[in-house]
């Protein structure tokens, strides 16, 4: 059974990019859709050079800091064990 089919008996028509690209040809149904995307893409509010390096460092400190203090408790808990429970 057809979505049309389905759809239609009750009057309604499915939504979405299926019911679309059912009643385009494939080709162009993906150059609409790129035009599409390029649109959107143009409607984002890019960062600038300035704040895109300074989140990038942040992200880059919060990720070192964060490897650093897993890695010292990973340490912590091998020596314990080492110590208090395998007794060597």
């Amino acid at each position: 059974m057809t979505l049309r089919l389905l759809f239609g008996t009750i009057g309604l028509k499915p939504a979405g990019l299926f019911y679309r690209a059912q009643n385009m040809n494939i080709v162009n149904f993906i150059v609409k859709f790129l035009k599409e995307v390029r649109v959107e893409v143009k409607k984002v509010n890019w960062l600038g050079r300035e704040q895109l390096v300074n989140y990038t460092l942040l992200v880059i400190g919060f990720m070192v800091v964060t490897a650093a203090f897993f890695g010292s408790l990973d340490y912590g808990f091998a020596f314990l064990l080492q110590k208090y429970v395998l007794g060597q």
